[in-house]
This record gives structure tokens, sequence and C-alpha cells, in this order.
């Protein structure tokens, strides 16, 4: 039997002022994706990445990560596992420099100080930032803080990384960077999950996708999802602008709109060869 890399089975949660954030959420992520998680504002989308690292512990429901049942008994083994990064790092960084900070970790999970010093250095390498290990947090850019927050859990080395709306605030290059580090540590294997708003950022780097609406699970499959009009249309998303563009073209009405910029390349391509090949024939 293949495990998942993450399992939900009927999820609840309700928050103390009786907010009721997941309804019944069930869903299956396979170990090496790279998954993206969509939904309007308060379709619960945080209070579900909470669960997979056991911030939050199921209120009803089952939640198993690599085939392992979250519990009480179990949720530092989790965490060792599971990596979460928050939307605003400074919500995540806390000591007095770089270093200390992404060194903190490793320690915590009890390593003896040299292995812990060797994976604090590679992980800052990783995320380009070993140069700024002796400078305080809060004298680097948004997007420093950023990767290091990303450093600080890779240095735990985990095999599932979630990330709550990674490219929020970045500048298109920062954006541009920070996917970059994602690809990579992808291909190493790790299991990436980010949740967020970007349409067009999910177009093109996402395997699959899950559609959150009012605490349930609303839809889940490939990014073909992001050209159904029902999909788009009751989680309060907009289409890429690649669909957008060739759905706004009343010419090509009866032609799927594409997704991703390599689509609609393909697309154009082959109705540049077809229109060429009838005006051949005239």
């Amino acid at each position: 039997m293949v495990i998942k890399a993450i399992n939900i089975k009927d999820l609840h949660f309700c928050y103390g002022d009786g907010t009721q954030a997941l309804a019944g959420v069930h869903l299956e992520i396979s170990a090496g994706e790279k998954v993206a998680l969509l939904g309007p504002n308060g379709a619960g989308k945080s209070t579900l990445l909470l669960h997979f690292n056991g911030l939050n512990l199921p209120q009803q429901g089952e939640v198993f990560i690599l085939g392992q049942k979250i519990t009480s008994q179990n949720e530092r083994w989790v965490r060792s596992k599971v990596g979460l990064v928050f939307q605003d790092p400074d919500d995540q960084l806390f000591a007095p420099t770089v270093w200390e900070d992404v060194l903190f970790g490793p320690l915590n999970l009890g390593l003896k100080l040299a292995e812990a010093e060797l994976r604090a250095r590679e992980a800052l390498q990783a995320v380009g930032m070993l140069n700024y290990k002796d400078k305080t947090p809060l004298h680097l850019s948004f997007g420093q803080k950023k990767r290091v927050a990303i450093a600080g859990v890779l240095a735990m080395e985990p095999e599932i990384i979630v990330l709550d709306e990674p490219t929020a605030y970045l500048d298109p290059k920062g954006q541009e960077d920070l996917l970059v580090i994602l690809d990579n540590l992808h291909d190493q294997g790790k299991t990436i999950i980010i949740a967020t708003h970007d349409v067009d950022l999910v177009a093109e780097w996402a395997q699959s996708l899950i559609v959150l609406r009012s605490g349930t699970i609303l839809a889940q499959g490939g990014v073909e999802l992001l050209s159904s009009a029902e999909v788009v249309e009751k989680a309060n998303l907009r289409y890429p602008v690649v669909t957008r563009l060739f759905k706004s073209i009343e010419e090509l009405a009866d032609v799927t709109p594409p997704v991703t910029f390599s689509q609609a390349t393909a697309l154009i391509k082959r109705l540049v060869a077809d229109h060429k090949v009838c005006c051949d024939h005239e």
C-alpha cells in the first residue's frame, strides 16, 4: 500500500467563538507533490494548514501524516516531519540573530551542536542567506525574512513543507527567487504545499490543487480546474490571465481555454498552423 504524505478524514474544527472553520474535510496528498490550496477568505485554509503539523488537533475526524495518525502524544514527531512557514515571517522569527534563529529548531530536536550547526549552515545556504547569518532579523527586508523563516524550517529536515501565502508582499524578483527555492526542494523529494490566492502562480507552479469553500472541499484535481466556471465562481476566484484572454475571444468559444502559458503557446501555434493550412487550400 502506498502511504500518502497527508490523509485527512472527516475533519471538523470549531473555534471558541462558535466559528465553524472546517466542516467535514476529506483529502489526500501524495508524497512528492507540489500542491496549492485555494479558496476565498474565511474558507478555512489557514486552519487546515495548522492541522498539517499538529498545531491544531482534530476535534472530530482524523489526520494522518506519512501514515501516522496525529495525536497529542506524537505532536513533536509530526513537527519534525511537517515544516510550516507562516505568511508573516515576523510571526516566526524571534532570535537576536539569523544564525540563532535557524539553529533553534535542530537543537530543539535534541541534536548535538555540531550536527545542528551543519543543518543550519546548509539551510541558510539553500536559501541564499548564509552571508546574513550574523544579522538581526529586524534589519532584513521582508523577502530576506521570508527566506530565513524557510531556512528555519529546512534545518529541521522535514519531509513535507507547508507555506501560507508564500509570495505575499514580495516583489516580482522576490517571488521568482522563492519559487526557485521551492522547486529545488521539490527536486529533492519534498512534498510542497502552499496556500495562496494567486491563481496565475498556481497555474504555472502546482501539480495539483485543492479548493476550499466554507470549510469543505469544493474541488480537488489538476490545474485545469482553474478553467471551470463552476469552481472559479463558487470559490470567489478568477481565471488565470491566459484563460481570461482566450475566454474573451468570441471566435474561440468552442476551444477549451488553456490555463498555463505553455498550453496557451501550444494552442496558438496549432491555431496558426490550422489557419495556414486552410489558406493554402483556398
